[in-house]
């Protein structure tokens, strides 16, 4: 029957998945994979740093909270702890907005 033979192969695909999966873990988790979790580490952090970065600039452009009258030992304090995006910033929020 045509449906047990398609249940069959996705059953066996479904595994072979799987294998490679679990094979794909065990070397990501080992000493040889040392340099992809490093390489991966590095990313998420440049990524969450960059998309904190634009909210908090976006919240204080919108808000207009710049150009709002401050004591001056604070008056340069907002836009220093919300600079701009770097190009290399706003490539890395782009490619996490379209995952």
């Amino acid at each position: 029957d045509a449906a047990d033979s398609s249940r069959f192969s996705e059953r066996a695909l479904s595994a072979a998945d799987a294998k490679r999966a679990r094979e794909a873990l065990r070397f990501f988790f080992s000493s040889e994979g040392d340099i992809f979790r490093a390489f991966l580490l590095e990313e998420v952090v440049q990524a969450a740093d960059a998309l904190s970065r634009e909210a908090s600039y976006e919240l204080v452009t919108s808000l207009g909270i710049a150009r709002l009258p401050s004591p001056p030992f604070v008056g340069g304090l907002l836009p220093a702890l919300s600079p701009p995006l770097s190009d290399k910033d706003k490539r890395v929020v782009a490619s996490i907005r379209k995952l």
